[in-house]
């Protein structure tokens, strides 16, 4: 992956539990080479985050983007840190912080780098 692509745009992201452990389902993520299966998986708030926005299924889809869209009401802002893998972030809803959280580099992955702030919300078939 070109790690100087700029992110514009939307993108649907799709998550799955597999042994009570919340997995980003990216296979060209390891296809390309840039990780293993456990570089996906969800842990340090992200987990958490989709525990709580699954309502108990072990399938759950959002839409991201760099700039706010409308149904967005969850953000990440990145926290200056100097992790050699990963970034903080903190989550809130609707403005309101919410809780710490952690993403690995399946985010740089799929973004091409950390972006200071993502908005989100929970993807319906029905949005289409």
């Amino acid at each position: 992956m070109n790690t100087e692509t700029t992110f514009v745009g939307q993108e649907l992201l799709t998550f799955v539990k597999e042994n009570g452990r919340w997995y980003i389902d990216l296979p060209s993520f390891i296809a390309s080479g840039e990780g293993i299966k456990d570089d996906l998986i969800m842990v340090a708030g992200a987990d958490t985050l989709c525990d709580e926005l699954s309502n108990g299924k072990n399938r759950l889809t959002i839409m991201i983007s760099t700039t706010p869209f409308k149904g967005s009401d969850f953000s990440i802002q990145r926290i200056f840190n100097k992790r050699e893998v990963g970034c903080d972030y903190r989550a809130f809803y609707k403005g309101h912080y919410v809780f710490p959280i952690w993403l690995g580099p399946a985010l740089h992955y799929v973004m091409g780098t950390y972006p200071p702030t993502v908005y989100f919300s929970k993807y319906s078939s029905k949005q289409k």
